[in-house]
């Protein structure tokens, strides 16, 4: 069979079942598990489906991650609304833990502002714009750098955050509902789990388009978030029941 035959019937599977284990694929294809495997990275590449855990699961255009550039070009004016308002809540002398997100590297340009701030990351695109400034002392995480996002990722990433203490996390998800935060992918919301449990504070970055959203990942609890800066009023049902959780939401 043909590569671009097998790609169909693998899709035509994932279709109907969104969640499949490799076992199972592997019958119902036909493919050894060699072959198998060479076909689902192609698809993981094309964005249409995730592989984790020995499980396949389709992806639709609301749980896929895509790449820096492409996201960076996404709602560019309220990003740096809400980077403007995260500002406001960094002082020099501070230890600054931030994700890899578009939206976290617009601070870059008033984190310069800034003295003697240490700034922990797993973003590659934003240690490299702080690099040469000598007064933010920047450390970059180890890990396996996820293709076209700059994001550095995996348990190496993890564990690296782990021998940091920060006085703030400035985190961004997916989606946001008033039960939880949410991210696409499992391995971005290990490393973004861990940077939480070594802040004293974590704000997290969310623009309008991600309020009452969801994703395959549940992050965390509002109890583990302190801020939630935003770029306009969100819905009064989600503002009142995030309030009630004592999260303060900026916008």
């Amino acid at each position: 069979m043909y590569r671009k035959e097998r790609l169909d019937k693998i899709m035509e599977i994932m279709n109907k079942k969104k969640i499949v284990d490799m076992k199972l694929l592997e019958e119902l294809t036909y493919e050894s598990r060699s072959t198998l495997r060479r076909d689902l990275i192609v698809l993981e590449d094309e964005h249409k489906i995730n592989r984790n855990f020995g499980q396949v699961e389709l992806v639709s255009n609301n749980n896929v991650e895509f790449g820096y550039q492409v996201r960076a070009g996404e709602n560019l004016e309220c990003k740096k609304y809400i980077a403007g308002i995260c500002d406001t809540f960094i002082g020099n002398n501070q230890a600054l833990i931030i994700d890899s997100s578009t939206t976290a590297s617009y601070l870059e340009p008033y984190l310069s502002e800034r003295n003697n701030l240490v700034v922990i990351t797993n973003g590659l695109h934003l240690a490299t714009s702080l690099n040469g400034n000598p007064k933010i002392k920047t450390f970059i995480a180890s890990g396996r750098l996820r293709p076209f996002s700059g994001s550095i990722i995996g348990d190496s990433a993890r564990r690296f955050m782990e021998s940091f203490h920060a006085d703030i996390a400035i985190i961004s998800c997916a989606g946001v509902d008033k039960n939880g935060i949410y991210m696409a992918s499992d391995e971005q919301s290990a490393v973004k789990s861990q940077m939480i449990k070594q802040a004293e504070k974590t704000i997290l970055l969310c623009d309008h388009t991600k309020i009452n959203r969801v994703d395959y990942y549940r992050l965390c609890g509002h109890e583990d978030i302190d801020v939630i800066i935003t770029d306009e009023m969100p819905p009064e049902d989600f503002l009142q029941s995030i309030e009630d959780q004592n999260v303060e939401v900026v916008y």
